[in-house]
């Protein structure tokens, strides 16, 4: 069994780090030869992809961060607005 120590992390350099592990994600995602950029992709994949809940997709669909699609009752997102919509957001920009 390993021995894990902990030690403080100023907030914005955790979000730093997450936020590099979604980009590194998500290009290996958009260089997959298989997927297609224009996919539709249900919010259940999203949240994997994104490693968030289903209800922050949801709070940042409402607040305008993601663009959506829905089709009849459904909400789908397209994986190539995913990756420009964290790409253009201001909050989670690299310095």
């Amino acid at each position: 069994m390993k021995n894990i120590i902990l030690s403080p992390i100023p907030i914005e350099e955790l979000r730093e780090i997450i936020t590099e592990c979604l980009r590194e994600e998500l290009q290996k995602s958009a260089n997959n030869s298989n997927s297609d950029p224009n996919e539709l992709i249900k919010i259940e994949d999203a949240a994997k992809l994104f490693q968030v809940s289903k209800v922050t997709l949801y709070k940042w669909r409402a607040r305008g961060i993601l663009p959506f699609h829905r089709i009849s009752s459904r909400i789908f997102f397209k994986k190539s607005e995913l990756i420009s919509a964290l790409k253009k957001s201001p909050k989670y920009k690299s310095k």
